[in-house]
């Protein structure tokens, strides 16, 4: 698996980017966690798989 934009990730998650951000900020503390940050663009492999 290859890094992956926020963008494409709500897209194959079937929602918005903005209900996708809206859901990452009220999981902001467990993204943190994974390396995930607010203002990142793309997210790891390792933390996709731990949001999927």
């Amino acid at each position: 698996m290859k890094y992956i934009s926020k963008k494409e990730f709500a897209e194959r998650a079937g929602v918005s980017k903005r209900t996708f951000g809206r859901w990452m900020a009220r999981h902001d503390a467990e993204l943190r966690s994974l390396g995930v940050e607010k203002h990142d663009k793309l997210v790891s492999p390792m933390a996709a798989r731990q949001i999927a």
